[in-house]
């Protein structure tokens, strides 16, 4: 059957054509071939649903917090354009974040705001796929994935270890296992470290790993990461998959026509039948 990317992208392929009705193949810019599941970079506003797209695009053209596209965000793999699918009609034009909240096993309780590419420190940089502050002051960090084979790492390089030393080295101790902070295993799990980092100490806030449990590729990472993680804050770390996460907001009878609309959609999209 091939590897999950590999039906993932004749799925996309396919709704590219049947669903946003374009026959062109996009070109991937790092070696200028064309390929099925992207989208000519003139149609890459094909990539948010047609249930949202009119509004996101004019959000982000208003400003969209200041949002920047990423290079590849024509190909139908994105997983930003993932993000925005998944968490926009809950946003905006208010926040209706109740359903998101029930889902991922928190509370209804008010939200003070979400963000898209968020960042809390402007000296350590990670930029958060999708941020809640809830008004008690817990903030809740989201990664998403999609057909990603691993989570990013970085270069054992002088710039990288700098920050090692001056930011998460005296970061995440008591939080990994010490071999985890050695260079070649910090900067081949630099992503989820980063991530890691952004958690409070003293706090309820919560770092949530989301993506298609269809994924294997990713699994490896996701488990060596438990496999380090010490137990209290292995707790504040959690696996979401699209599979479970989806039903679950769709399964809600309160949920807003609008959003059901678009997570209906969403589902067509990103979760074929396997």
């Amino acid at each position: 059957m091939g590897s999950y990317e590999e039906r993932l992208r004749e799925h996309l392929a396919a709704y590219k054509v049947e669903r946003l009705e374009v026959q062109t193949e996009g070109i991937w810019r790092r070696n200028r071939r064309r390929y099925p599941h992207i989208l000519p970079e003139s149609k890459r506003r094909s990539n948010i649903l047609g249930t949202i797209r009119d509004e996101f695009w004019d959000w982000f053209e208003k400003g969209g917090e200041k949002v920047t596209l990423h290079r590849d965000f024509h190909h139908l793999t994105s997983s930003q354009a993932m993000c925005f699918n998944l968490f926009f009609s809950f946003k905006h034009p208010q926040l209706a974040l109740d359903p998101v909240l029930r889902a991922l096993g928190q509370p209804a309780q008010p939200v003070q705001e979400c963000r898209f590419e968020h960042i809390l420190d402007d000296e350590e940089g990670t930029n958060l796929d999708f941020f809640i502050l809830l008004r008690s002051g817990v903030r809740l960090l989201f990664e998403l994935k999609l057909a990603e084979r691993e989570f990013g790492r970085a270069q054992n390089d002088e710039p990288h270890r700098r920050k090692l030393k001056k930011i998460y080295g005296p970061r995440l101790p008591g939080r990994v296992s010490p071999s985890f902070l050695e260079q070649d295993v910090f900067f081949r799990n630099y992503q989820l470290m980063r991530n890691l980092s952004c958690l409070r100490e003293q706090a309820e806030d919560r770092l949530y790993l989301v993506l298609p449990r269809a994924n294997e590729s990713l699994t490896g990472g996701i488990e060596l990461l438990f496999q380090n993680l010490t137990p209290c804050w292995a707790q504040r770390v959690e696996v979401v998959y699209l599979e479970d996460l989806v039903p679950a907001l769709l399964g809600q009878g309160d949920l807003a026509p609008r959003c059901r609309e678009a997570l209906q959609e969403f589902a067509r999209k990103y979760l074929p039948a396997s």
